[in-house]
C-alpha cells in the first residue's frame, strides 16, 4: 500500500477511558470523523483513509457500521505505542494525521513525524484543578488512592509540555474556544510563537435537533437536568449540596432534579448524603443518545455547574430545545453560552441556590433566556459550519 497521500484518523482515544459511556471529546471525535468521511466520499477520496480505533473500547454504533466499509483501511490498536506506530507506518510530508484527543499521543512521542500533525488540544484542565477536593473526595473514597492521585497530578505539567515539544511550525492546533487558545498561548509563553500561529478556534460541530423515532413516555413533572454527573469536574455534588443545606425542594415540591451518567459510587453516595432530596432526584446512569436529548426537549431547564471547560457541548444540547441554563460563570461557558444563561460561582452553594430559585421561581425569566438561547446556538452553529468546511476543503486539498 503506498504510504504517501494518506488521511490517517485516530478514534481509540474517541473513549479515553473504558468505563466512561458518554464523554466530550468523544462526541467531538465522532463529529470530526463523521464530517471528514461525507467529505471525502462526496470528493471520490475515502481510500485515502487510515482509521485507528481500540476493539476493547465501546465504539460508536453508527461509526463500527461505516468501518466495515473496505474503502477504509482499519488498524487496530491496544496502546498509544501501536498508534504511534501507525503513524509511523505511514510517515510522508503529504500525509496528514488527525488527533481529536492527542493528548497521551503526543506525550508519548520520541521524534517529530514528516506527516503533518492536526491536533485538537480542548483545554488544559490536568494543569488547573491539580488540587481541587471536589476532582478527588468521591471519586477516590479510599484515602490511599486519593494520595496517590494528588502526588501524580503534580507531573501533569511535565507531560503537558512534552505534549508540544514534537509538534513542527506547519502542523496545526484545534480548540474549541478562543479562552482554550488564551490558556494555550500563556502555556507556550517560553515556546516558538511560530507554534502559536498555528493555534486555530473552530467551535465543536453543533447538531440539529435530534430527529426521534418516538418519544417513549411524556414526562409530566417539572424538573431540570445535568448530564455526566459522575464526573468530578462536572461538580454536580456542589448543586446537590445547595439544594440540601438551602432546602430548595421545601419551596419548590412538585420539581426535580434529573441527573444523567450516575455511577454506583455516585448513587450510593447520593442515597447515604442527601436522602432527604431522595423523592426529588431522577438519577440515570448512561444513556442513549436519543434518550439524552428526550430529556433535554422535556426539560424546564439545564443546570451546568463544571470547574472547567473547553467547550461545553450540554450548552448546545440545551440551547437547540430552546432551554436555558443555570451555568458555571469560569473558563470558556461565558463565551458559549452568552446571555442563554443566568450565571454562578460554581464553588458558591448561595450563589447556585439562587440561580436555580430563579429559573424555577420565574417562568417570564426563563422565557426570556430561551429566547436568548435560541439565538445564540444559530450564532455558535453557523460559524461552526462554515470553519468546519473550511478546515475540511484544506485537508483535502493539501496534497
Amino acid at each position: 500500500m503506498n504510504i504517501k497521500n494518506r488521511i490517517i484518523f485516530d478514534l481509540s482515544q474517541a473513549r479515553p477511558h473504558r468505563y466512561v459511556g458518554y464523554h466530550g471529546g468523544g462526541v467531538y471525535a465522532y463529529k470530526f470523523f463523521l464530517g471528514l468521511l461525507k467529505e471525502l466520499e462526496s470528493n471520490g477520496q475515502l481510500p485515502r483513509l487510515i482509521v485507528t480505533f481500540d476493539k476493547s473500547r465501546k465504539l460508536d454504533s453508527q461509526v463500527k457500521d461505516i468501518l466495515k466499509d473496505k474503502r477504509i483501511h482499519n488498524v487496530y490498536v491496544e496502546s498509544i505505542e501501536d498508534i504511534i506506530s501507525t503513524i509511523f507506518a505511514y510517515n510522508s510530508s503529504d500525509s496528514t494525521v488527525i488527533l481529536p484527543m492527542p493528548y497521551k499521543i503526543l506525550a508519548k512521542l520520541e521524534k517529530k513525524p514528516e506527516s503533518k500533525l492536526i491536533a485538537t488540544i480542548h483545554g488544559l484542565r490536568e494543569l488547573q484543578f491539580k488540587k481541587e477536593r471536589y476532582l478527588s473526595w468521591y471519586k477516590f473514597p479510599n484515602i490511599v488512592k486519593m494520595l496517590f492521585w494528588w502526588i501524580n497530578s503534580f507531573f501533569k505539567e511535565n507531560t503537558t509540555s512534552k505534549m508540544f515539544e514534537y509538534l513542527k511550525i506547519n502542523d496545526q492546533i484545534l480548540t474549541d474556544s478562543h479562552f482554550s487558545k488564551k490558556q494555550i498561548n500563556k502555556f507556550l509563553d517560553r515556546n516558538s510563537k511560530l507554534l502559536k500561529q498555528n493555534i486555530k478556534v473552530i467551535y465543536p460541530p453543533i447538531s440539529d435537533k435530534y430527529k426521534f423515532n418516538n418519544i417513549s413516555k411524556k414526562i409530566d413533572y417539572p424538573y431540570f437536568l445535568s448530564v455526566s454527573a459522575s464526573r468530578p469536574v462536572k461538580n454536580c455534588i456542589r448543586v446537590l449540596d445547595a439544594i440540601n443545606y438551602y432546602n430548595l425542594f421545601k419551596a419548590f415540591p412538585d420539581w426535580k432534579y434529573v441527573l444523567t451518567g450516575v455511577n454506583k459510587n455516585l448513587r450510593n453516595l447520593i442515597k447515604y448524603r442527601y436522602k432527604k432530596l431522595y423523592p426529588n432526584l431522577v438519577l440515570f446512569d448512561y444513556i442513549t443518545t436519543e434518550k439524552l436529548h428526550e430529556l433535554y426537549s422535556q426539560s424546564s431547564f439545564s443546570v451546568f455547574p463544571s470547574l472547567d471547560e473547553g467547550f461545553g457541548y450540554p450548552i448546545m444540547e440545551s440551547y437547540v430545545y430552546g432551554k436555558p441554563i443555570a451555568c458555571s460563570n469560569t473558563t470558556s461557558l461565558p463565551e458559549i453560552a452568552s446571555d442563554g444563561a443566568d450565571y454562578f460561582n460554581p464553588t458558591n452553594k448561595k450563589e447556585i441556590f439562587n440561580s436555580l430559585k430563579a429559573l424555577i421561581g420565574d417562568e417570564q425569566y426563563r422565557d426570556k433566556l430561551s429566547k436568548n438561547a435560541l439565538s445564540q446556538y444559530s450564532i455558535i452553529k453557523k460559524e461552526s459550519d462554515i470553519k468546519w468546511e473550511q478546515l475540511f476543503n484544506q485537508i483535502l486539498n493539501s496534497n
